[in-house]
């Protein structure tokens, strides 16, 4: 948890305001479970499992580090069809 401390309200809401968008536009969110190291700021390894978990798993475009340069389907599409694989894999390897 992030204590912030020093802000009052109107600052706060004036950060989320212009820092956010849930409105329908050009920007395409990516990036909240980036995949990468945990020690530079990722929450899923190679594998797109949770860093420091055995059962969990993020399988959408937000473990892209930054925006593709393509059509996000594509990329979720991708993402989706490997990260099946992934999981696929990892519960065969238990049955066995």
């Amino acid at each position: 948890m992030v204590i912030l401390s020093g802000y009052n309200d109107a600052v706060v809401e004036a950060y989320v305001k212009n820092n956010t968008n849930l409105g329908a536009d050009s920007r395409h969110f990516v990036g909240h479970c980036k995949m990468a190291p945990l020690c530079e700021g990722g929450v899923v390894d190679g594998c797109l499992r949770v860093h420091g978990t055995e059962n969990c798993f993020v399988v959408d475009n937000s473990v892209c580090p930054v925006i593709p340069d393509i059509n996000t389907t594509a990329s979720a599409q991708m993402i989706g069809f490997r990260g099946s694989d992934i999981i696929e894999r990892v519960l065969r390897k238990r049955r066995n």
